[in-house]
């Protein structure tokens, strides 16, 4: 049977429940813990969807001491983050550390300037401290993270 219209097809508006959101460990890529026996041939080509992200955290936090502030925890649902570091007019800083908490406090974590964007692609913890010595009100560092699809 032919349909004119694709609107008049039976199908149309139905939603395929057979392709879901992969789970956590298929997202993780970790073995599974079925033992299976034999070879695998993959026959056919991978169908593969990119899904958009899910809002994680959105926030700004007052650096206002030289102490590694940890910013993100791991999380291995975390897709990307962005962090932002806004210093006050006249201050003699010129961005702050990140990696790290040991590297933070040793000084030998990498130093990212202010007003720049810093984008975070993986799911380690995150620590941050601001460079210099003197800190005034108004060190600020943002942070808007994005987690994958459930």
């Amino acid at each position: 049977m032919s349909y004119p219209y694709a609107a008049d097809h039976p199908n149309t508006g139905k939603i395929d429940e057979t392709q879901s959101t992969p789970a956590l460990p298929e997202l993780l890529q970790e073995t599974p813990s079925l033992d299976v026996k034999g070879d695998v041939a993959v026959v056919n080509p991978v169908r593969v969807y990119n899904l958009p992200s899910r809002l994680g955290v959105s926030r700004s936090y007052g650096l206002t001491e030289a102490v590694p502030l940890p910013l993100l925890g791991a999380d291995p649902r975390r897709a990307k983050a962005v962090l932002i570091g806004r210093a006050p007019s006249g201050s003699a800083s010129i961005g702050f550390f990140i990696g790290g908490k040991d590297d933070v406090r040793a000084l030998n974590a990498a130093i990212w300037p202010y007003g720049v964007p810093c984008p975070i692609t993986h799911g380690e913890q995150v620590y941050v401290m601001p460079e210099g010595s003197t800190l005034a009100a108004g060190h600020m560092i943002s942070v808007i993270a994005e987690n994958w699809a459930d």
